[in-house]
Parts: C-alpha cells; structure tokens; sequence
C-alpha cells in the first residue's frame, strides 16, 4: 500500500514539475527560429518518454484485465476492454490506447511459477521503448512482425531480425516502416500474400451515403490492386498540367489562371473526369444498354441559366447553370408537361 501511495505521488510530483517547467517557456512568439526547431525535437523526445511509461501502465491494466484475473481491473472500471479504459482514463484515440496495451503487455517482465525473473520476449523493444527511443506504435509494428514469422525462424533469426527492425524504425516514418515490417512477413511466408489479398478483395466495396445536408458520401474500401488503379488514373489526372475543373466560371474579381482547390477537390474534379470519360466512350457495349446521366430541367431554367435541375438519383438539386453546362455534350430529350 505504501509503495502504491509512493507511486502515485511520484507520478502526481513529475506532472506538476512538467507543468511548471511547460509554463516557464512561455511566451513562444519572441522565441528565435533554432529555439523552435531545438525545442520541437526536445518535446518530441519527452513525449515518447511520456509515452513509454503510458505503456508500461497501459501493460499492467492489460495483465491485471485479461481472462485469467480473478477480478478483472478494466470490468471493475466499468469498461469492456483493457485497451478501452485506458483511451478513456488518458484521453487517448482507441488507436492509440490500443498501441501502449499491446506494447506495454508484450515488454512487461515476466515471471515463472516459482516468482524467477524469466528474460524479455522482446528484448531490444523493451529497452528501447524504456529508453523513449522508441514509441509504442513502431514497438506494436515489431512486435507483430515477430509474431507472424516466429514459427518459420530459428531464436537467433528473430533476435537479429528484432534489432534490425528497431534500427530502421529509427529512419522511417510509421506508414514507410509498417510497409517493411509487412515485407519481412512476406519474406519469411511467400504463400501468406494470396490469402491476405483475398481477404482484402471480400471486405473492399463502396458504401453510398445521401445526407441531408445535400452531400453525398462515398466511403470506399479497396483492395490493392483496385487502389493502384485509381490512384494512378487519379495521380495522372492531378499533376500539375493535367488538372481537370468542374466550377463556377471566375468573376470579374477572381484571376482565371489561379487553382484555388484543395487536394481532396482536385482529386474528385479528376475521379468525375475519368467517369465522364468513361461515359463518353460507352455506347452500349460494355453492359449492353447505353449509359446515362439523365438530368432533368425545365426549357426556362435551361434558356435563361436561373432555376434549378435535377440528376435522377441524386437527392440534391443543381443549378439551372450547371445543368446549362452538361447539356453542351448531352443529348437533349423534350418532353411536354401540363399542354398539348
């Protein structure tokens, strides 16, 4: 009791001294240039000291919440998972939690039945993670590599091969490094690729959302291999001389020249682009009807450019403008209402 008590101060008196320390910075605006770049490095390396110790608590909520404690510690809180209680007792992303629990539970010491110290499973993690030289995500990224290939690699393989990740993890960022922990799997179980790529294919799909507010929102899942299609069309269709635009004309006021789009609206302007391609180039043969974006609006809004029109399928209407514009390389259907 007296060294939980002991614990807990320690941690209350290293908060508060960091809070002093925090506040004895400021103002940051008259601070020069080599101290905002010295002191973005010197807050980042205490952020991963911060973070390791998050881990290693995270490690002991983990240990004391699984299956084989009499009283689970993450249940008593009220919470499902240990991984859980954690995001909501740090304030953390699940992500985030989710990387300290796993990290954090692989590295803590272990011990046999009889109370002796037992050697790390993770040895160079742990010291690294210790250290803060390494944060809890690249620790979560090691950690499942040696997972995955430690029935087809001998002791000393995954000793070598744990310092080797842990070196590049040093020089990558975390998408770059996650991609070589995935080709160390793959090196060690070529046959693993196929069934991964077809789980992938069975979860990929495109969900279609109309919202209220007049958005559509697509939320696409791809597989691979469809991703690398799109985003080479897209890619192809974004660089610099190659940018298709589908906007207002510029006003008085606005120079026509300047590309004031965002890079999500660039990417869109280039996936309607390849669609109206697309469009344009079927006359029926790929699925044996012609295919069609059919717009409906009246011969008023149409001639005078004011009103309203409306895609079939889509619950948002467009401007009389708009539809002005698609109808320069549509075909046009009249059709008599309310007359003769």
């Amino acid at each position: 009791m007296a060294h939980a008590q002991s614990l807990e101060q320690s941690l209350r008196d290293c908060v508060a001294l960091l809070t002093e320390r925090v506040e004895s910075v400021r103002p940051l605006p008259s601070a020069p240039d080599h101290a905002v770049v010295s002191g973005l490095e010197l807050v980042g390396e205490a952020r991963r000291m911060l973070d390791a110790l998050g881990a290693e608590l995270a490690g002991q909520m983990s240990r004391r919440s699984d299956g084989s404690a009499d009283n689970p510690l993450a249940r008593r809180l009220g919470e499902k998972s240990a991984s859980i209680a954690v995001a909501h007792l740090a304030e953390l992303e699940p992500a985030e939690a989710r990387d300290w629990c796993i990290a954090g539970d692989a590295t803590v010491p272990c011990s046999s039945l009889y109370g002796e110290g037992l050697p790390d499973r993770y040895p160079v993690v742990a010291a690294q993670l210790r250290d803060g030289a390494l944060s809890p995500a690249k620790a979560r990224l090691v950690i499942a590599a040696i997972d995955e290939v430690c029935h087809r690699a001998t002791f000393d393989q995954l000793r070598e091969l744990e310092a080797l990740l842990v070196e590049h993890s040093h020089h990558l960022g975390r998408r770059d490094f996650e991609r070589v922990c995935r080709q160390v799997i793959d090196h060690f179980d070529p046959d693993g690729a196929e069934p991964r790529e077809d789980a992938l294919r069975a979860q990929s799909g495109i969900q279609i959302i109309r919202g209220r507010d007049g958005f559509v929102t697509w939320i696409v899942k791809m597989h691979p291999e469809a991703a690398g299609f799109l985003s080479t069309a897209i890619d192809a269709r974004t660089a610099p001389r190659r940018q298709p635009r589908f906007e207002p004309s510029p006003g008085p006021e606005r120079d026509p020249f300047e590309d004031t789009r965002t890079l999500a609206q660039r990417r869109l302007d280039a996936l309607v682009s390849i669609a109206r391609q697309s469009l344009a180039h079927d006359h029926g043969r790929l699925g044996g009807t012609s295919v069609t974006m059919n717009v409906t609006v009246a011969l008023e809004a149409l001639i005078t450019g004011l009103g309203v029109a409306q895609i079939d399928g889509i619950d948002e209407p467009i401007s009389a403008a708009t539809a002005r514009r698609l109808a320069c390389d549509a075909r046009i259907i009249p059709i008599v209402l309310g007359g003769p």
